[in-house]
């Protein structure tokens, strides 16, 4: 089947993100590369796929065992019609990781949010969502029922809309590029990205490239407030080590060094398909370039071998079925 894209109108509440979400009891808490979409009402057609209209995702979403061991059905587009976006190619410093976050994380969010204020009318902002190289609903999805795509602001006030783009323009995430993106897609974002050589700024500014023992005192509190100087700060960890980091000290209660995390990733990477691929050599064979194992990413000495913007990660697949547990396979 030949690739499509896959799009949708809806609109964003700024008061979903971090700290506003706090100070009005938003149920939301949205830090800067994931946003709550409510889907704009067109009755049964919402998605176009091609530029036609699709009803596959109405009943479309994940059957799981849920904490109590039974079958839970989580739809991807909830009852009141908000649809979660991970924003692709774009990896912010983490907010709340299981209850932890990262230096710029604030920050990150909080610029976001300032940007979307600006284009908002009525209290939201409209947008486009789209997702490009799509044959079948499952090249829509990631692992955890989120949509991965770009986000345009429909607004009529000048300067760049793109949310994705936004976000590594400003230097208020890092590059995140995955198997699934199209070679435009990676090398249009890698030149929006703020290169770690020239002047960095934001969160290039306090990148590092050493693995060291988790900040405990670095909770999240959604009533915080925001403060600017203490969260612009060394170091900031590649999100994407810094998540398994978080699994390694929290989840599986391991005492760090670099030694045992440097363990830690040989042991997981393999039945968690946690693969990558240099990005010049993806970009010159796509799927059949040699592809490494996430260990490689750190050596057993804590020094991170490549920056986020050097790596394209495999995409682990999605397997979309409906309320009575059948296949959704095409649109």
């Amino acid at each position: 089947m030949t690739p499509g894209t896959l799009e949708f109108e809806g609109t964003i509440d700024p008061n979903q993100f971090w700290p506003e979400s706090g100070k009005t009891k938003n149920r939301f808490d949205s830090d800067a590369d994931t946003v709550k979409v409510l889907i704009r009402d067109q009755g049964n057609v919402t998605f176009r796929f091609k530029g036609k209209g699709t009803r596959a995702l109405n009943d479309a979403g994940f059957w799981h065992k849920d904490k109590k061991k039974k079958d839970k059905f989580d739809p991807v587009i909830g009852k009141d019609r908000i649809i979660t976006i991970r924003l692709q190619g774009v990896d912010a410093p983490e907010l709340h990781y299981q209850g932890y976050r990262q230096r710029m994380g604030e920050t990150s969010t909080v610029q976001l949010l300032k940007f979307l204020n600006t284009h908002a009318a009525n209290g939201v902002v409209r947008c486009r969502v789209s997702t490009r190289n799509v044959r079948v609903p499952n090249d829509v999805f990631d692992v955890y029922g989120r949509f991965v795509g770009e986000i345009e602001v429909i607004s009529k006030k000048p300067g760049l809309k793109n949310l994705n783009n936004w976000l590594l323009a400003n230097g208020f995430a890092y590059p995140s590029f995955y198997d699934s993106m199209l070679n435009p897609e990676i090398e249009r974002m890698s030149k929006l990205a703020v290169p770690p050589s020239k002047a960095p700024s934001n969160v290039w500014k306090y990148y590092t490239e050493h693995v060291q023992a988790l900040d405990r005192t670095l909770r999240h509190k959604k009533t915080d407030s925001y403060d600017e100087k203490p969260d612009r700060h060394k170091p900031v960890l590649n999100p994407k080590i810094f998540r398994r980091l978080v699994k390694f000290e929290i989840q599986d209660k391991n005492n760090f060094t670099t030694q045992t995390f440097n363990d830690y990733l040989r042991r997981e990477s393999t039945p968690n398909h946690d693969f990558y691929y240099l990005k010049t050599d993806f970009l010159k064979e796509r799927k059949n370039a040699p592809h490494q194992s996430i260990e490689l990413l750190v050596r057993a000495s804590g020094k991170v071998t490549a920056g986020p913007q050097d790596v394209v990660y495999f995409e682990r697949p999605t397997h979309l079925k409906n309320s009575k547990k059948e296949e959704i396979s095409s649109f």
